[in-house]
């Protein structure tokens, strides 16, 4: 089921199971990924048209990294059932 745009607080998803992803629809947002001193760093930037989530909401995985907001970001949410 399509649930609409909507404006995001994306959480800290890093020990989190998959349940659905996220297309950026504006704005870009930072992918972080815990680092063996737990300190986050910075491994991508994700812009309006990339995927967010994809391979844990196929796979139920936990997701392997968080993500940062930066601007106003929008995305397009889709739980697991939409694909």
């Amino acid at each position: 089921m399509l649930v609409g745009i909507l404006p995001v607080l994306l959480e800290p998803a890093a020990t989190k199971t998959g349940d659905a992803m996220n297309v950026i629809v504006s704005d870009e947002v930072r992918v972080l990924a815990l680092q063996e001193d737990q300190e986050e760093k910075e491994i991508a930037r994700w812009v309006a048209g990339d995927l967010e989530g994809e391979l844990s909401g196929i796979s139920g995985d936990t997701r392997c990294a968080s993500v940062a907001v930066v601007g106003d970001v929008r995305v397009l949410y889709l739980d697991r059932l939409s694909f």
